[in-house]
């Protein structure tokens, strides 16, 4: 009986292990579009997410920057890099239906994934 326990135990560990080295969660894979209402100007929001943890991310003037993203439990960090200078935003994301919503503080982003 001890011996299957330690088994189990053993299988348990090395599952938790395995977990933590696990790729982003792929729900958010592919590009998501959306837009919003800032100060009556309409900004349209585009972003692309790779399984290697690279994307591209499409903003106000249609001006497109690379990006590599991580996530960590409910936040999801976006890093771009614009003539040298890195920059990391932290979003708490959520899935609703077929939408993502990333919210960084008191800003919600609402964006629909496309087919």
């Amino acid at each position: 009986m001890k011996k299957i326990v330690s088994l189990v135990l053993v299988v348990l560990c090395v599952l938790t292990a395995f977990s933590a080295c696990a790729k982003p969660e792929t729900k958010i894979l592919g590009t998501w579009t959306g837009e919003q209402n800032v100060l009556g100007v309409v900004a349209k929001y585009s972003f692309t997410f790779n399984e290697d943890g690279t994307g591209n991310m499409t903003a106000a003037l249609d001006i497109g920057v690379a990006m590599t993203y991580t996530i960590e439990g409910d936040k999801l960090n976006i890093t771009t890099s614009v003539l040298g200078i890195s920059n990391t935003r932290t979003y708490t994301y959520a899935f609703e239906g077929d939408q993502l919503l990333l919210t960084e503080g008191d800003n919600t982003i609402t964006l629909t994934k496309q087919a």
